[in-house]
């Protein structure tokens, strides 16, 4: 069966990696290693990571990361009450993570502050997973604390013999930085 690439050409199934697909089953091998992910798996150099920016100014990020559990429970199966868009308890904030980032350069300019999380081994998750993006304009000379707020969802995963989203236990690595290649700073939770 010829299928088209791309909308260029037409190539059989077997030459085929990005292809349009006519069938209405699919089987999604690379799981969740796809983008900046991929390339972190394959220790791949990409020109440009994910999160790249450019600037007329440059920023420093202080070594003060906190990282600050909660009131809420961590570890273990979500167990809300079930509502529409999953268990309740799925959005409740289970850690903060926060550090301060300082305009070091000439000019006024804006950073985006970027929250990756390496999950534990035992979740059998990509290296890093982004789960927070925070804007900030600073003025040349001006700091800044960048504060992200975690939700269990950003820290669990889902068991297909529970059919259920559950926080493995374990150590879990929180990194602030400028893109999935430019990270700063870190400090870790464990759950």
């Amino acid at each position: 069966m010829a299928m088209i690439f791309r909308g260029i050409r037409s190539v059989t199934d077997r030459d085929c990696r990005t292809c349009v697909s006519e069938s209405l089953s699919l089987n999604f091998t690379e799981g969740n290693s796809i983008d900046y992910k991929f390339f972190d798996a394959q220790d791949i150099a990409p020109r440009l990571e994910f999160g790249y920016g450019l600037s007329y100014t440059t920023f420093e990020y202080a070594s003060n990361i906190t990282v600050q559990a909660t009131g809420s429970r961590l570890g273990g199966y979500a167990e809300g009450e079930l509502a529409a868009g999953g268990r309740e308890d799925l959005w409740d904030i289970v850690a903060t993570v926060q550090t301060s980032i300082a305009n070091t350069g000439p000019f006024e300019g804006a950073e985006v502050a970027q929250l990756y999380v390496t999950f534990p081994e035992l979740a059998n998750k990509p290296i890093r997973q982004l789960r927070g993006l925070e804007k900030m304009l600073l003025q040349p000379g001006g700091e800044a604390s960048v504060l992200f707020e975690v939700k269990r969802m950003d820290l669990s995963v889902w068991d297909t013999v529970a059919q259920k989203w559950n926080m493995v236990h374990g150590t879990y690595t929180m990194h602030v930085g400028a893109s999935s290649r430019d990270l700063r700073v870190e400090a870790s939770l464990t759950v």
